[in-house]
């Protein structure tokens, strides 16, 4: 929505970004695809923008949605980007889709910090005021740190009983 804390149309955002990674040579892809008719053909794509945006969309997803949301769109993505390039714009299918991705990018929000460099697009820093992450539990100190280290032994141990039941059963 903003590149360099100036609020951009989308359209001129695309512009915006695309030139930049067009200069670090950003978003050059050379494809193997397996096309919708059978034929198996090789592209090469430029796509600056997208592998800028993206990525960097992406990014925020991770800081701000929980793991099982994060999972679930990834094959949602996909089946999309399918839908799409199938042709099946109208496909009931891909609404219901964007309604689940419209709703779970309601919290998605923040900033993104992109290093560009010899083609490649690298996210630095990130941050969102709607972040599922909070430094005081993710550290794992002795001294600090709001995570109890005292309560893993009990979930590993009840995380991997089924797993070590089938291995002694398998392993006899």
């Amino acid at each position: 929505m903003a590149l360099d804390g100036e609020r951009l149309a989308l359209a001129e955002l695309i512009e915006r970004v695309g030139e930049i990674g067009a200069r670090h040579g950003v978003g050059i892809i050379d494809h193997i695809e397996d096309r919708i008719v059978g034929l198996k053909v090789r592209d090469i794509y430029e796509a600056p923008a997208a592998a800028i945006i993206l990525p960097a969309h992406q990014d925020l997803e991770k800081l701000v949605c929980t793991i099982h949301q994060n999972q679930f769109k990834a094959g949602l993505d996909r089946q999309w980007a399918y839908l799409v390039y199938a042709g099946l714009w109208w496909e009931p299918l891909r609404g219901d889709l964007d309604a689940y991705m419209e709703s779970v990018n309601v919290q998605v929000s923040g900033t993104i910090g992109l290093q560009l460099y010899k083609g490649t697009a690298r996210v630095v820093t990130r941050s969102s005021p709607n972040a599922v992450y909070d430094q005081s539990l993710a550290s794992f100190s002795e001294s600090g740190g709001l995570f109890s280290q005292t309560a893993s032994p009990g979930f590993i141990e009840l995380w991997t009983l089924q797993s070590r039941m089938a291995w002694r059963l398998r392993n006899r």
